[in-house]
């Protein structure tokens, strides 16, 4: 059983692929449970553009459901809703989608770790927006509005690509702790993200290492995606990283339809 539940179509602002090209290609590389899930950033100020693209890309997986041999689910990955609450609720209920994916890329101060000058900032300035970025995802999970929070690890993806040595993901070991005690708690899934076993950092996202740890806080809810915005990466590291999470004690995978979790066994 093959279930990739993170991908970005041309309705993302860094996707190129249409729906239709991407939904053909899993069933190509005969993926069983298939989800699109393009971003929707959230900031201070709203962007009803989003809405539109949202919607689009939720109309045209809508059409196509019925059409595909697999499972097929219209999702959205909601980034930073702290930003607006109301607009993401907004965002959230333009569609009923079946998967949300609560996400966080930004701390106070920048628009996304992606533009960020690791090179250049002090430990204390790298570590302050490590720890806002911490605090980001775990207003994500106290809000309770997403299915499964993505890619907990996401900076150090960027931190791996830049001169500096560290810090590592174990030095924020009891902030991780606690986020996981938060999603057992929360009933919130946790998204293993194979797109870094395509970077540099060579792991998942989070790692196994991490993904350890969640399991011994009590987590057995776990989504997984590729991260995928290009039919090349569809479906990446999905396999070797089930028989990871196997490996660990995990058996079963979830995924969302109609905000319904249901599960697939390892």
């Amino acid at each position: 059983m093959l279930i990739d539940c993170h991908n970005h179509s041309i309705h993302s602002f860094d996707g190129s692929v249409p729906v239709a090209k991407m939904c053909e290609a899993a069933k190509g590389k005969g993926i069983d449970v298939f989800a699109l899930t393009d971003h929707c950033d959230v900031t201070e100020e709203p962007q009803e553009h989003l809405l539109s693209c949202i919607e689009s890309a939720y109309d045209e997986i809508f059409a196509l459901k019925e059409k595909m041999p697999f499972t097929l689910l219209a999702g959205v990955e909601l980034g930073q809703a702290m930003n607006n609450p109301s607009f993401a609720e907004k965002i959230m209920s333009c569609r009923p989608f079946d998967f949300v994916i609560a996400s966080v890329h930004d701390a106070k101060g920048i628009s996304d770790f992606y533009f960020l000058d690791y090179d250049a900032l002090s430990d204390e300035e790298l570590f302050a927006y490590l720890n806002d970025y911490i605090d980001r995802l775990f207003w994500m999970v106290q809000w309770g509005k997403g299915d499964t929070l993505a890619h907990i690890t996401y900076p150090f993806r960027y931190l791996a690509e830049s001169a500096r040595k560290g810090p590592d993901p174990k030095e924020f070991l009891p902030r991780f702790r606690e986020l996981f005690s938060l999603l057992v708690k929360r009933e919130m899934a946790l998204e293993v993200n194979t797109s870094g076993l395509r970077q540099k950092i060579g792991k998942t996202l989070p790692d196994e290492f991490l993904l350890t740890e969640y399991y011994a806080c009590g987590g057995r809810l776990i989504t997984i995606g590729s991260d995928a915005h290009y039919i090349e990466d569809m479906g990446k590291g999905i396999p070797e990283t089930l028989e990871k999470l196997k490996e660990i004690g995990f058996t079963e995978i979830s995924y969302f339809e109609k905000r319904n979790r249901k599960a697939l066994l390892l």
